[in-house]
């Protein structure tokens, strides 16, 4: 479960998560605060954005409103944005009219 920034509110965004989860208590899960994720085209893995320019040059960004609209659109993300049995089953949630999102 991914809580984006635009959920959270503006500003320093751990005080408002920390504050967020606080007060729902013990969800069953490990909360993991971190900063911008992108995708390292070259490494193949995710890493947590880096004030390094090359390191940001070298990476693709992730975007929640960019899966949003593409997922409304019916369109698949790169397998390197969202595993492929993820995508199909929230478009397959979205063409039965069933709730993904939550604004």
């Amino acid at each position: 479960f991914i809580v984006g920034r635009d959920h959270t509110g503006v500003g320093n965004l751990d005080n408002v998560s920390d504050n967020i989860f606080s007060k729902v208590g013990d969800l069953g899960i490990k909360i993991i605060y971190f900063n911008n994720v992108t995708f390292s085209y070259s490494e193949k893995k995710y890493i947590e954005q880096s004030a390094d320019k090359k390191t940001i040059e070298k990476t693709l960004s992730i975007s929640g409103t960019e899966a949003r609209e593409m997922l409304s659109k019916y369109q698949e993300p790169p397998d390197w944005y969202m595993r492929k049995e993820i995508s199909r089953m929230l478009i397959n949630a979205l063409k039965s009219n069933e709730e993904v999102f939550i604004k």
